[in-house]
């Protein structure tokens, strides 16, 4: 059931399921609520909201892992040059 729920909000995500500010802002807040893992946070880095980003960035970055950087790494290749420069920053975070 709670894996259904975070596939739901994800999904939302990824379709930009909102109307308003207000509606985005309650959905991120959902999806800050599931606990998600590393490897579910990376649509979200890749998302053209920049508030979607930062919530991916922060999901992302709570609990990073080895399988979680090298599918973001991998996921990297098909995406331009900004978007590659973006995720580059977050690595020296890490």
């Amino acid at each position: 059931m709670l894996f259904s729920r975070k596939k739901n909000l994800l999904q939302q995500v990824a379709t930009n399921s909102w109307r308003t500010d207000a509606d985005k802002e309650a959905l991120l807040e959902q999806i800050k609520a599931q606990d998600l893992k590393p490897l579910e946070a990376i649509p979200l880095i890749w998302h053209a909201d920049a508030l979607v980003r930062k919530l991916g960035v922060d999901l992302f970055m709570a609990k990073p892992n080895a399988e979680a950087v090298r599918a973001l790494v991998l996921s990297m290749g098909d995406k331009p040059n900004h978007q590659r420069a973006f995720v580059t920053r977050i690595y020296a975070r890490i």
